[in-house]
């Protein structure tokens, strides 16, 4: 579960020219509406305004013991 959110709405369109660089990966799925539907879900479930990135923060020594 993530516990850390950072806003993204000022790159967004960096990421999303990004993900459209990889077009035969984007061919069968299109990852631009998965990135704006998945980051907008984040941002709005966290009273944040427009996309955020969620990421899972720890500390290198309980990250560790996971593996």
């Amino acid at each position: 579960m993530p516990n850390l959110l950072v806003p993204i709405s000022d790159v967004m369109d960096r990421k999303v020219g990004a993900i459209n660089e990889h077009g035969t990966q984007c061919a069968d799925i299109d990852y631009e509406r998965v990135a704006r539907g998945m980051n907008g879900y984040r941002a709005a479930t966290s009273a944040l305004d427009g996309y955020a990135e969620a990421f899972m923060h720890m500390p290198s020594p309980t990250m560790l013991k996971l593996f």
